[in-house]
């Protein structure tokens, strides 16, 4: 499985913000990552950045492994509205991060995304999650 990365990281920062967005935190400038054919500006408070929907099962056992270990994380509550997701901030920035995703939990480690607890499950049992964390 190769997954690639999905946004880049600025050294410091409190919210992720997509292009047009006010930066809060950032006094060294907006990070840049070219992701596809658009760029997409931003920062991070945290390494891991879980986007999840309040009644997605999956979502809470991706947020209570974390939790467990004492992995802080960012959950970005996301909502399903008949076809698509609502058109919330939190919506966009997981399209603008992930793509045209349809489902959650999309998880965000270090600049590398993670599509699903179906693509982080096997990482969990190989060890390959503890290695992103520790690099």
């Amino acid at each position: 499985m190769v997954l690639g990365p999905c946004f880049a990281k600025a050294s410091q920062g409190r919210h992720l913000a997509l292009p047009g967005e006010k930066q809060i935190g950032d006094s060294s400038g907006s990070a840049k990552r070219r992701i596809g054919e658009r760029q997409t500006e931003f920062i991070m408070a945290t390494d891991v950045v879980i986007f999840y929907a309040p009644m997605c099962g999956l979502c809470h056992k991706a947020m209570d492994y974390f939790k467990e270990r004492g992995i802080t994380y960012e959950a970005v509550e996301v909502r399903w509205k008949g076809e698509d997701w609502e058109d919330t901030p939190n919506a966009r920035r997981m399209k603008a991060l992930c793509g045209d995703v349809d489902f959650v939990p999309q998880i965000l480690i270090r600049g590398r995304h993670i599509p699903g607890w179906r693509n982080l499950e096997p990482m969990i049992e190989s060890g390959e999650l503890e290695q992103w964390l520790k690099d």
